[in-house]
């Protein structure tokens, strides 16, 4: 039970940062080909161009952001498995005390862990803030 439900939850997981990532070229180069056609019709007929630089290359923070995002996504999910799987552990005790203190250690480290993230999640936001 255990294997097949860290099975499912890893190849999950797995999927999404698969698909995450081989969708971010496509989509700058969509947008970048959309806001072409775009400028191009604007120019046509004489209007300016809404969009001048056409820069659709990411900056250094913005694709850092993007990173860390991805991890704390992931690290939340990584939570959600920890909770899901300590609750199980408790359900399934039926009295046994040493399952049941198992499962609460399982949840205390999960939300120590998950409390940690989240404030390093906010010094770094309000670094980024300070930062700019």
């Amino acid at each position: 039970m255990k294997k097949l439900l860290f099975l499912i939850l890893g190849l999950a997981l797995l999927s999404n940062i698969f698909f995450y990532t081989l969708s971010l070229p496509v989509l700058a180069e969509s947008t970048k080909t959309f806001q072409q056609g775009l400028d191009n019709s604007a120019n046509a007929i004489g209007y300016p161009a809404v969009n001048q630089n056409n820069n659709i290359t990411a900056s250094l923070y913005s694709r850092i952001g993007s990173v860390l995002k991805l991890v704390i996504s992931f690290l939340g999910i990584i939570f959600l498995g920890l909770i899901i799987y300590a609750g199980i552990i408790w359900l399934m005790a039926r009295g046994n005390e040493q399952e049941v203190t198992k499962a609460r250690e399982i949840i205390y480290g999960a939300a120590i862990g998950l409390a940690i993230v989240l404030s390093a999640y906010a010094l770094t936001q309000l670094a980024a803030t300070l930062w700019k």
